[in-house]
């Protein structure tokens, strides 16, 4: 792994390189969204790897079933400027390791499994100009670079995405680069792994087989991102109500009520933990064992309001600033439909028995 500071500029590579020794082109790099989301439904690509094997925090098993039956994301700016930035990221990629790079052909499936879908941010090129490896391009924000920066591998969902392209395709090997932040670039490079590949496929075909071909939908799933995902699958019908078996919604009751149970005694211990951590630190901001910092205690959490109050009442109009916001009220009441899909959708367990 390594990392450089991205410089300005875009890539411009050779295009339409149709490269892949155990798969051949089924779409064209320029085919419509339309045709490329037809195909996409029809088998299993790199990024759905992660999320069958429920590796994704933002995306699950369920989401993956749903977009295969119809369900289509709209586009963000998130994926728009992740599009335009992959020749900038592939240029610092050509920077930092001397490799050239050039853009695959379009949509590939594997030649003895049809379902095996990739689509390649760009080949790796070897001295003669040859194919020899797949990279996969990543824009992330400062916010999560610290789980790309100071590892040996890439986090697992693009790690994944990448061995799938080695699968699929037929390469050594494969590359992850990653722009951080804006202006950092990392770059990982994963060997084939032949009991990985075969256990992706494995796994993956199951998969496919059970929920695409037969159709089964699976159950909810308990990635960060299916809470909103189920949130915008589902537009509320306020009045209507569901009938459901006594003994579903008993057994769902008791295990949530386990699970909290669970979740409120592991908090309590990590608390206590935390707590002889912070009695040890006492007035000290910083605690040290041997040549590092075991732990620290020091004022950098949230400003605190209220204490300032307390601590400076004089002073409170001085500090104090007005900001424009949306009056939820006069939304509610002016147009009630809007603000019903303005809310966030609430899931309220009544304490009592049923």
């Amino acid at each position: 792994m390594s990392t450089t500071t991205l410089a300005a500029g875009a890539a411009t590579p050779a295009v339409g390189r149709p490269d892949a020794p155990t798969a051949h082109l089924i779409l064209p790099a320029d085919a419509s969204r339309e045709e490329w989301l037809t195909v996409r439904r029809a088998g299993i690509g790199g990024s759905d790897v992660a999320a069958i094997l429920g590796l994704d925090d933002y995306r699950g098993p369920l989401k993956v079933w749903e977009e295969k039956a119809g369900y289509q994301e709209p586009e963000n700016d998130r994926m728009r400027w992740g599009t335009r930035l992959e020749g900038v990221i592939a240029e610092g990629f050509e920077e930092e390791t001397g490799l050239a790079t050039a853009i695959p052909a379009g949509t590939f499936a594997h030649l003895d499994r049809p379902w095996a879908l990739v689509n390649i941010d760009r080949h790796v090129l070897d001295e003669t100009g040859a194919v020899v490896a797949a990279l996969e391009l990543k824009n992330k924000s400062e916010y999560v670079a610290k789980k790309w920066e100071g590892n040996d591998e890439a986090p697992d969902a693009p790690a994944l995405q990448a061995h799938w392209a080695t699968a699929v395709g037929g390469y050594s090997h494969s590359y992850v680069a990653a722009l951080l932040g804006g202006n950092r670039l990392t770059v990982f490079r994963q060997e084939r792994n032949e009991e990985l590949i075969a256990e992706l496929f494995r796994i993956c075909g199951e998969w496919y087989q059970r929920h695409i071909i037969e159709g089964v939908r699976p159950p909810a799933d308990g990635a960060k991102g299916t809470k909103d995902f189920l949130a915008a699958l589902y537009e509320v019908k306020p009045e209507a109500i569901k009938e459901i078996p006594l003994d579903e919604a008993k057994a769902l009751r008791a295990r949530r009520a386990s699970l909290k149970d669970q979740a409120k005694a592991l908090e309590d211990q990590l608390t206590e933990v935390e707590n002889q951590m912070r009695d040890t630190a006492g007035s000290n901001a910083v605690v040290k064992s041997g040549k590092g910092v075991a732990w620290t205690w020091k004022p950098t959490g949230r400003f605190s309001d209220k204490q300032f109050r307390e601590l400076r009442p004089d002073l409170v109009k001085k500090y104090t600033t007005t900001v424009e916001v949306i009056d939820g009220a006069r939304v509610k009441a002016d147009l009630p439909e809007i603000h019903t899909k303005c809310r966030a959708r609430v899931l309220l367990v009544p304490a009592k028995e049923i």
